[in-house]
């Protein structure tokens, strides 16, 4: 059901006809008779008439593509005889309540006419498709005739007019694709169709302005490069429409859009991992009293994997600037050093260790400290990423500010000094080529199901294309330099920097794609960095990289004052706001005063004043103070991965033995909130810092005395796709404790249900049971039922978030999963009516994983939520506390 009129359409439908196979199963198991379902046919032969006749018309309209014509009556005609079928079978249940002939016939109705029915519908949706596809692909011919025809004198006459034409199909096919805007399920989808038709539209007046000048000047090699770039970007955007309209499944669509150039070493993972397992998975006491020698090869096995991974996650990022690096490889050797020495400390005497759960508890705590290591190098490495986005894209984004690339070269323009136009067109293309490969990375590591993955795909694509548009438009200015030239130019430098402000927004301006912390510490680290570089050129007396340094400075500190304005809009804490804007409020104050001392230095150069350059050494570190009180109040608001650089304190042990073991049946055992808070009390970590209460919260651990669920192996996974989406949402849910939580409760339930599913679709697909039928349909309508009680168990915690973005964000998550889990119970329904039809399997597995994925999304940002409560909320609104398995 990808668009709103099938969704509409088959939802009752398929419950009427789920009715009808529970009703037949139950009388096949029960013997007993069949009820009379003579009413329930008419009414429903009753819908299908209407139907068929709105369908003919449709078929019949002057317009429709031949295609259409042809297999519209075919689905009529499907659906007719299904409903004439229906009348035949309820007949003959009448005269024979438990006639196997009449249920069978039954069985086969309801089948036929929920195919008829989709098939009518995915016709007439296929009418409205075509209509697009044939405007595109109309717009795409006359853009190649133009690209090839003769510029002859001649000639322009005929020029013009294809120049006309292909106007009106980009018109044309704008409007039809807007229409489908409003028809698609999928926001998100229909999100970046709406941005296709932006582009284009937007495009199209490049494209005109283009070709006007390849008719000024029809031997100019440069106008027609400018235009052949303009006519593949309408081209890409064309394809791009093609591919949307067609799609039937939007996570499938951006799942086709991803690169896959993940930097990952997945033996190391592996390796990892299973280490990992091994030794969180059973106590460390056990193997040590066996072999103590064993227990510490074991160790040390896990300490070379770690440094193995930490290796793998290096990629060779050499745009990262400032050798940043090295820098965090350094820090993290050396934390990996003090924990490994932590450990064996641990573990080097068991003759001494009088308590082994002791040994057990501390050891494994240590090793938890190990494991956190790569989750810090990969945040760093992102750090180095950011910073290196926010000097780059401040480079390009705003042409206003003449120090910047783009601004100088928008400068040469204006000023039609053509020496300095070259100059900084080479600038340019040194910058965007920096910027092309950072996205790169940025989308290589980027999951798909991320709501802005499709945004930022655009985005990209424009970057590079207008990029080179500028390029192309530069060189045709510095060969023919007038009025038109100039004007095209200045106005495709206008476009690539609202791209580039685009991306400013959406990867270091917001936390949509990286935390708030790590954009405020990339901030932080430019500030510095090139707030140094300006005291290292002003002590050199160089004023020309003073001034550069002066204006990545200055695009650092308005970049991190952009991050806090826009965190503080997102939020709806009073207390955190407030917070935010007494920051914001300094360093807008503290700001100028530095530009001015760095003015006054840079106009005495010549005669420099050592208490000057003190002086502005010392506005610079009370600057760089600010802004680390800045990040500090997003940090102790939102958490970071800093707090896994620093080694936990070793938490007190308490003897199991001392106290009462749970009764059977009893799963779980866990530490009670006062003692949680005694023990955050007594640490000697600051105590100031709001996210230690938040963390303390979250981190509340709860002992599971069983084994942990796993996953399937690769094997049986695809051997039974379903069943492996059941157990890999369970184990998901199994990292939390479901006791006094709604949400893990209904996460758990829902992929309980689809192991159930994938018994009994096994069972359905091998013997014609009619128990499966029913308890398969049953199963099906149990999934929808628990998503919507999943989406209920969330609503008070978006009511009571404070994070807007984060809100939205699962609102469209939740209208995603109630459409996957609607469309799970048609094509249960469908299913079951035709037991070895493989083309609903196929679309079972399909909507099952999908919709497993969306149970995750909504598990994790519900996490999230519970993170970033409005002031005055119950803290224990939902409670997430860390579940740790012990094996029996």
């Amino acid at each position: 059901m990808h668009t709103k009129t099938s969704k509409q359409v088959l939802s009752p439908l398929a419950d009427a006809v789920s009715a009808l196979i529970v009703i037949i199963s139950d009388s096949e198991i029960s013997g007993a008779a069949t009820p009379d379902l003579t009413q329930l046919s008419k009414a429903v032969q009753a819908q299908i008439q209407n139907l068929i006749i709105v369908a003919k018309k449709i078929a019949n309209q002057p317009s429709v593509d031949e295609s259409i014509k042809v297999a519209m009556p075919i689905a009529c005609n499907q659906v007719s005889d299904a409903s004439t079928l229906l009348i035949s079978a309820t007949a003959d249940l009448v005269m024979n309540p438990v006639s196997g002939k009449g249920r069978n016939d039954l069985l086969e109705a309801v089948k036929g006419i929920l195919q008829g029915t989709t098939r009518i519908l995915d016709v007439f949706d296929d009418s409205e498709i075509h209509k697009i596809l044939k405007l595109t692909k109309l717009l795409r011919s006359l853009l190649n005739s133009i690209s090839i025809a003769s510029l002859d004198s001649d000639q322009q006459k005929q020029y013009i007019h294809l120049l006309k034409r292909t106007t009106q199909a980009i018109f044309g096919a704008c409007q039809l694709a807007q229409k489908r805007t409003k028809e698609i399920v999928s926001i998100r989808l229909a999100d970046t169709l709406q941005e296709c038709i932006h582009s284009i539209v937007q495009e199209s007046n490049y494209y005109i302005t283009a070709t006007r000048m390849v008719l000024q000047w029809p031997d100019s090699v440069e106008a027609k490069q400018v235009q052949n770039i303009s006519f593949k970007r309408i081209e890409n955007e064309s394809y791009r429409i093609d591919d949307i309209v067609c799609c039937k499944d939007s996570d499938d669509y951006y799942t086709q859009q991803s690169r896959g150039l993940m930097n990952s070493n997945t033996s190391v993972d592996d390796t990892f991992n299973r280490l990992k397992d091994e030794l969180l998975g059973q106590p460390l006491s056990v193997p040590f009293k066996e072999s103590p020698e064993a227990t510490q090869n074991k160790c040390d096995e896990f300490i070379k994997s770690l440094e193995e991974k930490i290796k793998s996650v290096q990629v060779p990022l050499q745009y990262i600037q400032s050798n940043q690096l090295s820098k965090i490889n350094n820090e993290l050797m050396e934390l990996n050093k003090v924990n490994a020495e932590q450990l064996n400390e641990a573990l080097k005497d068991a003759s001494l260790v009088l308590n082994e759960a002791e040994l057990d508890h501390n050891g494994k705590q240590y090793l938890l400290a190990l494991s956190s290591t790569p989750q810090v190098l990969e945040s760093n490495i992102q750090r180095g990423i950011i910073a290196t986005l926010i000097s780059t894209l401040g480079n390009l984004s705003d042409p206003s500010m003449t120090e910047t690339v783009v601004g100088k070269l928008t400068t040469g323009v204006l000023d039609e000094n053509i020496p300095m136009v070259k100059q900084q067109t080479m600038e340019f293309e040194t910058c965007t080529g920096t910027l092309d490969k950072l996205l790169t990375h940025v989308m290589a590591n980027l999951d798909s199901s991320n709501p802005y993955y499709g945004t930022l795909t655009s985005l990209q694509e424009k970057s590079k294309t207008m990029g080179q548009s500028v390029i192309a438009c530069s060189q045709l200015y510095q060969k023919h330099p007038n009025d038109n030239s100039k004007d095209h130019l200045q106005n495709n430098i206008l476009s690539f920097s609202n791209v580039a402000m685009g991306l400013q927004k959406l990867l270091v301006s917001t936390d949509a794609i990286y935390p708030a912390n790590d954009l405020i510490q990339a901030a932080h680290a430019n500030f510095v960095q090139h707030s140094t570089g300006v005291l290292e050129a002003l002590t050199q007396k160089d004023p020309i990289a003073a001034k550069r340094a002066l204006n990545l400075t200055g695009l650092a500190a308005l970049q991190l004052v952009r991050i806090a304005e826009r965190e503080k809009d997102n939020s709806e804490d009073p207390v955190y706001r407030q917070a935010l804007e007494t920051e914001i409020a300094f360093v807008r104050e503290s700001f100028p005063t530095l530009l001015e001392k760095t003015s006054h230095v840079l106009g005495t150069l010549d005669n420099l004043n050592v208490n000057d350059l003190g002086d502005l050494k010392n506005s610079i570190q009370e600057l760089v103070k600010q802004f680390t009180s800045v990040g500090k109040v997003i940090k102790n608001y939102k958490g970071s991965t800093d707090d896994l650089m620093v080694v936990p304190a070793v938490v007190p042990f308490v003897d199991p033995s001392s106290k009462k073991r749970p009764e059977t049946g009893d799963a779980s055992q866990s530490i009670s909130v006062d003692e949680e808070k005694k023990l955050v009390m007594e640490s000697t970590r600051d105590q100031d810092d709001h996210l230690r209460s938040l963390t303390s919260a979250i981190k509340e651990l709860v002992i599971i005395h069983e084994e942990a669920p796993k996953r399937l192996s690769e094997c049986e996974a695809k051997e039974n796709p379903i069943k492996a989406a059941g157990q890999d949402l369970k184990v998901e849910a199994s990292h939390w404790a479901s006791e006094q939580n709604p949400i893990v409760i209904s996460v758990n339930k829902i992929g309980q249900k689809f192991l159930e599913l994938s018994e009994f679709h096994q069972k359905l697909s091998t013997a014609t049971d009619p128990m499966a039928k029913r308890s398969f349909i049953q199963t099906a309508q149990d999934i929808m039922a628990e998503t919507n009680l999943l989406i209920q168990a969330v609503q008070p915690l978006i009511d009571a978030c404070a994070d807007k973005r984060l809100c939205l964000q699962i609102k469209q998550t939740a209208s995603k999963l109630s459409t996957l889990a609607q469309t799970l119970k048609v094509i249960a329904a469908v299913k079951a009516s035709s037991p070895k039809d493989t083309d609903k399997a196929i679309q079972l597995v399909s909507n099952g994983q999908n919709l497993v994925q969306s149970v995750k999304m909504i598990l994790r940002d519900s996490i999230s939520c519970s993170l970033r409560l409005k002031k005055g909320t119950n803290s224990d609104l939902v409670r997430f506390r860390k579940a740790i398995y012990a094996k029996k």
